[in-house]
């Protein structure tokens, strides 16, 4: 440790988890350090190559990556080696269980053999999958009809292949529950494949895992999962007839494309939008070719594409695919569970709300899509003033849900949830929910 006033640094880079209970559990291991959080936005914003230039930067006693747990961190190997560019001694994989795995140079040729046996994979998968992708890709595609009610054994085989997915809210889950609900109130006799657990649908799942032994980062995972999912879902049908496939669409994903062609039925794909224009303007991510390939062969393999607005149908049109192959099916809002008073008058009692104040509710994941940099610009906008005004009708947000932005939303607005003008009530049951919207 150096001597004096100087004390050395260590950097903290959140992934997932609340920032505090990731501080506490970095100072109660370095406690004579200087704490620097890093941007987790920033980082993820900058791609691999503003990231590698980042991390250049990093000098001090250790680096730590946290997140919520263990599970969620999808690249440890990759996170190990970081330590060959930043200029810190630790390199810290952490979690909310107290987990505080420290890796340092000497651990490296220890870990060595199998870092290179997993790069070597990646490559394998990257360079199979693209020529496979291409052959899917210009493979003559013909559209499998609907088969009959009384000729096929089950109705829908919904996919949810998603193994790296680890949320319990938001809007995607809201939009599985909802479309699964519809299909229950008809009678549809429905099995879900999921590369996890789905709590709260009215259907039994399987969850098909993914398996990480051999592999330095995700994508290459994701791609291969892809072979495995199709696998085991068409074991598991066993010979069965299907009506339909139905996938909602995803980054590195194409076992709807797969499934449809090998079974002969006809594929129903849910798209909310382009993976590829999302790492373009959004979310950048690695190997940009396959995450396009993945997306040109499902497209193109769907009998239909169910898009919740008119923009979307236009974007699929601009892509030459014919007007019949498209359904517009908006989203909305199921009345008998959304309804004033529900429940908004009593939690509004005890948020300390009262009825004078005006409520804006933000619910969802905290992420790119939603706009929060935007909602964060606009609550510091309009509450920046608030004190000078007299109090007979205080404006208030109450901020619902998490996601990756959530810790630095709530960072940013520190000073204002210490007056109670923002509330963060963090993530909230399904059936919990109409009444904060009650209460807004």
């Amino acid at each position: 440790m150096a001597s004096g006033n100087h004390r050395e640094r260590v950097y903290l880079h959140v992934r997932t988890g609340p920032v505090e209970d990731a501080k506490r559990l970095v100072e109660a291991h370095y406690p004579d350090c200087e704490l620097t959080v890093l941007s987790h936005r920033e980082l993820r914003e900058a791609g691999w190559k503003g990231q590698v230039r980042a991390l250049r930067n990093l000098r001090g006693k250790a680096l730590v990556f946290y997140c919520q747990s263990l599970g969620e961190i999808y690249q440890p190997q990759l996170l190990v080696w970081t330590g060959l560019v930043h200029k810190c001694g630790d390199t810290v994989i952490a979690d909310g269980s107290g987990h505080f795995r420290v890796y340092r140079r000497k651990d490296w040729i220890r870990l060595f053999p199998k870092t290179l046996l997993s790069a070597l994979y990646d490559v394998l998968v990257l360079f199979s999958s693209w020529i496979f992708l291409q052959l899917l890709k210009y493979a003559k595609r013909q559209y499998p009809a609907a088969v009959n009610a009384g000729d096929q054994d089950l109705d829908v085989c919904y996919l949810y292949p998603y193994p790296l997915d680890h949320s319990t809210i938001g809007g995607a889950l809201s939009h599985v529950r909802g479309f699964l609900g519809g299909l229950a109130k008809e009678n549809v006799r429905c099995e879900i494949y999921s590369g996890r657990e789905l709590p709260s649908v009215p259907f039994p799942v399987r969850v098909i895992p993914a398996r990480w032994t051999y592999f330095l980062l995700w994508e290459p995972l994701v791609i291969l999962y892809n072979l495995s999912f199709v696998f085991r879902v068409r074991k598991s049908l066993g010979g069965r007839r299907v009506g339909m496939i139905y996938q909602r669409h995803g980054r590195f994903i194409f076992v709807g494309a797969l499934l449809s062609r090998w079974l002969r039925a006809p594929l129903v794909l849910e798209y909310n939008g382009s993976e590829d224009w999302t790492a373009q303007f959004w979310d950048p991510s690695r190997f940009r070719t396959w995450l396009r390939l993945c997306e040109e062969v499902s497209l193109s393999s769907a009998s239909l594409i169910v898009v919740v607005s008119k923009p979307l149908r236009d974007d699929l049109l601009r892509l030459d695919i014919p007007d019949e192959r498209i359904l517009v099916n908006p989203n909305a809002v199921d009345p008998e569970t959304f309804q004033p008073e529900c429940g908004g008058v009593e939690l509004r009692k005890r948020l300390g709300v009262s009825e004078a104040d005006v409520v804006v509710c933000f619910i969802g994941s905290f992420s790119y899509w939603h706009g929060i940099p935007v909602l964060q610009e606009a609550i510091q906008k309009l509450l920046g003033g608030q004190s000078d005004r007299v109090q007979t009708a205080r404006l208030r947000f109450l901020l619902i849900g998490d996601g990756p932005l959530h810790a630095e939303l709530r960072a940013a607005l520190r000073m204002f949830e210490e007056t109670d003008d923002v509330i963060f009530t963090g993530a909230v049951a399904h059936d919990k929910v109409p009444a904060y919207l009650d209460a807004s």
